[in-house]
């Protein structure tokens, strides 16, 4: 799982980001081959979420991290103040309703405004 993760940020993120720096603006083009690595959710259990182990998570973020940091900030933010709040404030099934599609790739991205 982590060598995709490498060659992934290094191909299609690392030749692009600096760009999106010096311009302010998001990288909404890079979204979902970010979505395809599966990481949204990290060691969430259901709803679509790869279930990871909290090292191969941690593994994944700093690999992604190693290549530009905004990235891994924007899969933390989603996966963990967003789509991990839901899961342990929700009981049930009905966590997986409460943001349809954050687990699945390329579906949805939670945004909080800090």
């Amino acid at each position: 799982m982590l060598c995709p993760t490498c060659s992934a940020q290094e191909r299609e993120v690392a030749p692009l980001i600096a760009s999106y720096w010096e311009r302010a603006e998001f990288p909404h083009q890079l979204v979902p081959s970010f979505a395809a690595l599966d990481l949204a959710g990290g060691n969430i259990r259901g709803y679509g979420c790869p279930g990871l182990g909290i090292v191969a998570n941690a593994m994944a973020v700093i690999e992604i991290a190693r290549v530009d940091a905004s990235m891994s900030t924007f899969l933390l933010v989603h996966s963990y103040l967003a789509m991990l709040t839901i899961e342990l404030l929700v009981s049930g099934s009905a966590g997986g309703c409460q943001v349809p599609g954050t687990g699945v790739a390329g579906q949805a991205a939670s945004i909080y405004s800090l």
